[in-house]
């Protein structure tokens, strides 16, 4: 086995220099996820990156990349102890580390000691949206198993996901009358001109898609919210970026519903080794009687059951989303870790979260049994 070694990174200026290494680890990781591949991570970083970031690389003796562990830097502030967090930006949504399949325990075991040293600078330890059943969560789990000092919580929670393994295509979870409900509005709409589902080729020019697709967004209620990507010059610049260069590589999935050649919904999905991750939808709402996402939704589900080797399609949607949980029947058990090493600020940290978070789950669950909490 490789002997590892771990070099912490204050900016994410220098990483640019390791995109060639990056590259290979995400091909070679255990866990696919495609918000830390360098053609999506290093454009964030650009875009987003807040200055407080500590970058974990995990190296191997042989000079290849073990794991990478992109945290933001956050002081100590009241009750509150010096921590890294996993960095997330508004476009992330999952912070499961990059880890090579070679070594996963060996390469969260090297973090681990190095922060025991006082390497890095904080020795707490915040790891949100991370998969809990996937090859990182368990490897995590076997690494503080063998070693002391260590204090930890989890939270979890669950989210739609499309298991493409069990079912080609898979079946949507809606009842037989809203199946007939929209054929009906099928039906209404193919009335006011020619319908036809769209889907990026490989060699197609990307640029009308996304430009399309920037214009939808921002025609809705995300546009007059002040929260479509166009709203912001950045953000637009980021999606066109990484769109672009996952089309050039194989990975961009897009689809549209069309009328009469015009997009009335969109979506756009990122592929991931075995898996893909739903990163952005949009429907016009002028016909939203017809319910156009909903109807490119259906049709999704086959096409990428259609694409070769994908066995899983996470929807990145909120726990408590009311389309996919209704649509997609599988769950991505998702947790977010905290944990703590040495001092009794840190451990003291750790016991206020748990009776703070135990508290708050108390209070949504009183809340949506429509009672008030005593």
């Amino acid at each position: 086995m490789n002997a590892l070694r771990v070099q912490w990174l204050p900016d994410s200026a220098s990483l640019h220099e390791h995109a060639p290494a990056l590259a290979r680890l995400a091909q070679d990781a255990v866990e696919p996820n495609v918000f830390h591949e360098p053609w999506l991570l290093l454009p964030a970083l650009y875009a987003f990156a807040p200055s407080a970031l500590s970058i974990a690389l995990v190296w191997r003796d042989d000079g290849r990349l073990a794991a990478l562990f992109p945290f933001r830097r956050y002081p100590r502030t009241g009750w509150m102890p010096a921590r890294l967090g996993l960095w997330h930006h508004l476009y992330s949504f999952l912070g499961t580390p990059l880890i090579n399949r070679d070594q996963p325990d060996d390469a969260v075991a090297a973090l681990l000691a190095s922060i025991e040293r006082g390497d890095a600078p904080a020795r707490c330890l915040e790891l949100s949206a991370i998969t809990a059943e996937g090859p990182f969560s368990q490897a995590l789990a076997r690494a503080l198993g063998g070693r002391s000092g260590w204090t930890q919580h989890r939270d979890l929670q669950r989210r739609a996901c499309l298991d493409l393994a069990s079912a080609r295509p898979p079946e949507p979870g809606i009842s037989a009358r809203h199946r007939k409900e929209l054929r009906r509005q099928w039906k209404r709409l193919s009335e006011q001109g020619r319908l036809a589902f769209l889907e990026l080729g490989a060699h197609e020019d990307a640029a009308p898609w996304l430009d399309a697709f920037l214009q939808l967004e921002a025609s809705g209620w995300k546009g007059r919210a002040g929260t479509a990507l166009r709203a912001d010059d950045g953000d637009a610049g980021f999606f066109r970026q990484v769109a672009t260069l996952a089309h050039r590589q194989g990975r961009l999935h897009m689809l549209t519903l069309a009328l009469d050649g015009r997009p009335i919904a969109m979506q756009c999905n990122f592929l991931a080794g075995e898996g893909a991750f739903a990163f952005k939808v949009a429907f016009d709402e002028a016909y939203a009687s017809a319910s156009p996402g909903l109807q490119l939704e259906l049709h999704a589900l086959e096409r990428l059951a259609a694409v070769p080797g994908l066995r899983w399609v996470d929807s990145c949607a909120s726990p408590d989303h009311p389309l996919m949980n209704r649509l997609w029947t599988g769950r991505r058990v998702m947790a977010d870790h905290w944990l703590a090493h040495g001092n009794g600020h840190a451990r003291a940290w750790l016991s206020q979260l748990r009776v703070r978070r135990w508290l708050g789950a108390r209070m949504r669950a009183l809340r949506a049994r429509g009672r008030p909490a005593d």
